[in-house]
């Protein structure tokens, strides 16, 4: 498979991919005991990958990877454990001099000056109602909550902020977040973020 049909396929680059198993291979790694073969770190990770890049039912991606529905929701528990653990290592806020040199990518791309990145937010739907609370239902009417998530100009997250409601507008979101001061650099977002 190629870089491009890679990328359509899991939706992120394969030097992503490749850097992300460098990262969590080891620790992904199951001892063999005997009975079915372990899976490979590379098929987990790739597992994970298309089940949030397509949503696909487990059972369709088990027979896509020849492997079990069971092996499948594993692989995603593992991976997504994995990758939660490293959050805090994969998703920082760019110090001044970073800002500056993704400020000139974006420059560079795009013609406007002083932008660090991309904003918006999306619902992450939810299967229950925490304290049975109407105010996660969202203006879709279904129990969300809300993920702001900030990208730079290679697409990399550079923040995620998931405190809120799903009832909870953008703007608000935004402004009870951490990442609303930018030494004089911008966020490009739609109308639901406020100029500033």
């Amino acid at each position: 498979m190629n870089n491009v049909q890679f990328r359509k396929h899991f939706r992120i680059q394969r030097s992503v991919f490749e850097e992300l198993l460098d990262k969590i291979k080891g620790d992904l790694t199951a001892t063999f005991r005997g009975g079915f073969t372990p899976t490979e770190p590379e098929v987990k990770i790739l597992v994970f990958l298309w089940y949030i890049a397509k949503e696909d039912a487990m059972k369709e991606i088990g027979v896509l990877f020849g492997i079990g529905t069971y092996t499948v929701h594993k692989c995603i528990r593992e991976v997504s454990k994995m990758i939660a653990a490293l959050s805090n290592e994969i998703i920082k806020w760019p110090s001044f001099e970073d800002q500056c040199e993704i400020a000139k990518s974006f420059k560079d791309k795009s013609g406007i000056d002083h932008i660090i990145g991309a904003i918006d937010g999306t619902h992450t739907q939810l299967l229950n109602l925490p304290n049975d609370s109407k105010d996660y239902f969202s203006r879709r009417e279904y129990p969300s909550v809300q993920l702001q998530l900030v990208v730079d100009h290679n697409l990399r997250v550079m923040d995620a902020y998931t405190d809120w409601p799903g009832s909870a507008h953008d703007t608000c979101v935004f402004r009870n977040s951490k990442q609303n001061r930018f030494h004089g650099h911008f966020l490009l977002g739609d109308c639901a973020y406020p100029a500033c």
